[in-house]
């Protein structure tokens, strides 16, 4: 008997562990600026590195599928994305020019898996949202 009561409890739990977000508050949505990245050399060495004042750019993902930027190295060339999933999102560009980038949320920052012949990839914080 005490079997029929702890199923359903344990199916409750891991449905409300199930609902909380992977997004770490309201989402890839918002003003982004990035302050840190991770380049490798082929080797596996790579780290992660905070950027000097200037060198750091913002990007804003519209919550319309926008993205806006001036001065990204990678993202400038991009007008609108889509998320895919909790770890995956579509860039779009003119004509036939499109990406597939990793992303995940770490401590409270985004970061993006950018495509690199090498490992590359961008920290940013939220800001100004």
């Amino acid at each position: 008997m005490k079997h029929l009561f702890v199923l359903p409890l344990a199916g409750a739990l891991l449905a409300c562990s199930k609902s909380t977000t992977t997004t770490e508050g309201t989402g890839i949505a918002g003003t982004w600026k990035r302050t840190e990245t991770l380049m490798d050399p082929g080797n596996g060495s790579g780290q992660w590195g905070a950027l000097p004042a200037n060198e750091q750019s913002t990007v804003t993902f519209g919550a319309d599928g926008s993205i806006r930027t001036a001065n990204h190295w990678y993202l400038a060339r991009y007008q609108q994305y889509r998320v895919l999933s909790s770890s995956q999102l579509r860039i779009y560009g003119n004509a036939d020019d499109s990406a597939t980038l990793g992303y995940e949320f770490h401590k409270g920052r985004l970061r993006l898996n950018l495509q690199c012949i090498e490992a590359c990839k961008d920290g940013f914080v939220r800001v100004g949202d």
